[in-house]
């Protein structure tokens, strides 16, 4: 199933696994570094759908996996970097 949504503890998170600051992430998604901070700042204000998917999306092709909440087992939602999957190539020159 796909993630169409994440917390602004996540975006942060996801933000510091990588590197990136604000600005990065804005490049990256195409949005404006002002939505991130209202995201992530104390106001906590949700972005448009179509920014924060924008921003979902950056971080995955980026090799950020989001994981879900587990209230059954008490652990909170959170990052990680996904298992990267190599494609064998036989031709590096063509």
């Amino acid at each position: 199933m796909p993630i169409t949504t994440i917390s602004a503890t996540q975006c942060a998170a996801a933000r510091g696994l990588l590197g990136w600051t604000q600005d990065d992430l804005a490049k990256n998604a195409q949005v404006a570094r002002a939505t991130i901070a209202s995201f992530e700042g104390k106001a906590r204000i949700k972005p448009m759908q179509k920014n924060l998917l924008a921003m979902i999306a950056s971080f995955q092709a980026a090799g950020v996996a989001f994981v879900s909440e587990d209230v059954e087992n008490g652990l909170g939602a959170g990052v990680r970097h996904r298992k990267l999957e190599l494609e064998h190539v036989t031709n590096l020159r063509e």
